[in-house]
């Protein structure tokens, strides 16, 4: 699927498309906008040349890319309150109550229907051909092809965030994050339990995975800096409490009053400790797959995604507001203090330099409320005032600005030549970097 199919593109939750002829930091126009009724509360979803959305209202639409004409719509009694997703031959929705429908995609007709329990907000994933999908009691997993039940994990907080598998690797994870402190690994064949690590709140859009190396390297030494912890890659039940910087105590608490329950160690982030840790020795090869999360409690995490151990932490002082989107070398996630903050992959330092100190990233006009989502080399996210932005991603900084009359609430989803947002006052909107034809994809 080379589309915007599901929630932030893909199964690592990527939020990228690196298959662009887009070249220049251009600035779109609107092409067009549409209403829908009720809120939309998750992002679109493109396949060819429709794009899909879910509302509040129970409806799911389907809009033709190039002119925003209706297609069909399909009507259930349900919220629809996460984002979908869309293959060659279903499009996959899932009520807030755990009813999940797999429709046509070409006619809306229904194909097969199932429910999973506990309250649903978090988008499906769809891997391998199995729908993964969080909710308040847990992770279930479906036949894509069939909605037969496969497992489900029970958790003790929700799944919130879209769970993520790893596309290139033969190691066969899922992970999850927890409304309550807690990211984790699953199998993804059987749901059993790998690993778990705490973090300081409400997981943000769920995990992004990022494959690594094939061959060793040496890490190296962890830089200092404000908002920032250091990073670790012993087997957390050698560190002692002293060595710890999650940890601000000498004792440890192996029962957790939260979230996952998948073993590993339960070390909490200390508020104090500032000193980085050296990582001793080199990194096997294939043990570069990296986990990165952020929390509503103002960490950023980056986590080895075979052992759960730590890799880096950044921390600020406001809540991260988006979920990390990684480059190859640049970390990007939005927050409550208006900034789109960068971060170096490696060790969570501050990427842009000002005269004296290093700056916290881009500064907004409002609050990033929006996935940052990379097509090519530009950057593109929205914000709380109805600001929407082209950011440089090689070298941060404002390439253009298109303002909206009212706050983007989500999105964007990207084509190779547009953009989708959805505005709080529930319109979906178009904006192209060409004139659209249907012979563009």
């Amino acid at each position: 699927m080379s589309d915007w199919n599901q929630f932030r593109h893909d199964r690592e939750n990527s939020g990228r498309r690196t298959e662009s002829t887009v070249e220049e930091l251009e600035r779109p126009e609107p092409t067009w906008d549409v209403a829908v009724d009720g809120s939309i509360d998750a992002p679109p979803v493109l396949d060819r040349d429709t794009v899909y959305v879910g509302s509040s209202a129970g409806t799911v639409y389907a809009f033709d890319r190039y002119g925003g004409r209706r297609r069909w719509v399909f009507e259930t009694q349900l919220t629809i309150g996460s984002s979908l997703v869309v293959t060659d031959d279903s499009l996959f929705a899932v009520a807030t109550d755990g009813t999940v429908f797999a429709l046509e995609p070409e006619t809306g007709a229904l194909r097969w229907q199932e429910t999973v329990s506990g309250h649903v907000e978090a988008p499906p994933t769809l891997s391998r051909g199995v729908l993964f999908i969080g909710h308040a009691d847990g992770v279930s997993a479906l036949e894509a092809s069939t909605g037969d039940p496969l497992w489900v994990h029970e958790t003790e907080a929700g799944v919130v965030g879209a769970p993520a598998t790893l596309s290139r690797t033969d190691f066969k994870y899922v992970y999850v994050g927890t409304s309550q402190n807690r990211v984790g690994a699953l199998e993804a064949e059987t749901g059993e339990e790998v690993w778990t690590t705490p973090i300081k709140g409400s997981v943000v859009g769920g995990p992004t995975v990022v494959p690594g190396t094939e061959t060793p390297r040496d890490a190296g030494t962890a830089g200092t800096g404000d908002d920032r912890i250091g990073v670790t890659d012993r087997v957390p039940s050698a560190l002692r409490s002293s060595d710890d910087p999650k940890n601000d105590s000498s004792k440890t608490d192996s029962s957790a009053e939260s979230g996952l329950e998948l073993g590993g160690t339960d070390l909490e982030p200390d508020e104090s400790h500032q000193e980085p840790l050296a990582v001793e020795g080199d990194i096997d090869a294939g043990e570069g797959d990296r986990v990165y999360v952020a929390d509503d409690g103002g960490l950023l995490l980056a986590l080895n995604a075979r052992t759960g151990q730590s890799w880096f932490t950044y921390r600020i002082d406001d809540p991260f507001t988006t979920a990390p989107t990684v480059t190859d070398d640049s970390v990007f996630v939005g927050a409550g203090d208006g900034y789109l903050h960068v971060t170096d992959t490696m060790f969570g330092n501050r990427k842009l330099r000002g005269w004296l100190f290093s700056k916290k990233g881009v500064n907004l006009d409002g609050t990033a409320r929006t996935e940052p989502a990379i097509v090519g080399d530009t950057l593109c996210l929205g914000d709380s005032s109805g600001s929407l932005y082209g950011i440089d991603a090689d070298d941060p900084d404002f390439g253009w600005h298109y303002p909206l009359e009212s706050g983007v609430s989500s999105g964007p989803a990207m084509s190779d030549g547009s953009l989708y947002v959805v505005t709080d006052d529930t319109r979906l909107h178009c904006l192209s970097w060409r004139d659209e034809t249907s012979s563009w994809d």
